[in-house]
């Protein structure tokens, strides 16, 4: 029989192995990410976003990389014309590949994305309503899908309109899919924004259908 003596690990190496360890943890490709679920209809901020309460503007600032926001407003009453979310500000977005999918939304009603050529109109049941809210996007690989944009102010400067959606500085490779912008959930009634989408930088850019 064979006998080894192994010998004693000093402290410090133990704890360069421990951070290499949890360093190894935390790399962007062992890090799962999450699904935030936006419950609530208002635009208030307590710093969470749980089961209780979850805006869309918690929402956002929870978000790390990779992560996607979806929509649950089964527990709410809903207005006749259907989901609203109004928000006369901007919510920027810095954080790479988050997914906004206003598909992806329970209780909304039936929700379904366009199957139609754009010759034949499009057929899509959209998610919520985003009216008020512009968004602009200072990262790379953010998508926004089957949210409706409409009417577009800032409260700042008057109510004047403003554009929904505007790429700037650090925004790459942006997809905006599915969405109605600047009309109503029908697809018909006007709610214009100043302007639909602005890119001003970037490239790799994905919009539409």
């Amino acid at each position: 029989m064979l006998a080894f003596r192994v010998p004693p690990v000093s402290s410090q190496l133990l704890r360069i192995a421990l951070l290499a360890v949890v360093g190894l943890l935390l790399s962007p490709g062992l890090v799962s990410a999450a699904t935030l679920t936006v419950n609530s209809l208002n635009d208030l901020w307590d710093g969470h976003c749980d089961s209780a309460h979850c805006s869309l503007l918690e929402a956002i600032g929870a978000t790390s990389a990779g992560d996607t926001i979806n929509f649950d407003f089964s527990g709410l009453t809903l207005p006749p014309e259907g989901p609203v979310i109004q928000s006369y500000g901007s919510y920027v977005l810095s954080t790479n590949s988050v997914v906004i999918d206003g598909y992806d939304c329970t209780g909304c009603g039936p929700v379904s994305e366009n199957t139609n050529l754009p010759e034949d109109g499009f057929n899509m049941q959209i998610g919520p309503t985003l009216d008020g809210v512009m968004f602009a996007v200072k990262a790379t690989g953010v998508v926004l899908r089957g949210l409706n944009l409409s009417n577009a102010v800032s409260p700042n400067q008057g109510m004047v309109q403003m554009t929904a959606i505007t790429v700037l500085g650090l925004g790459d490779a942006v997809t905006v899919e599915g969405c109605i912008i600047g009309l109503g959930r029908d697809g018909l009634t006007p709610a214009p924004n100043s302007r639909g989408i602005v890119l001003s930088t970037g490239h790799d850019h994905v919009i539409g259908p």
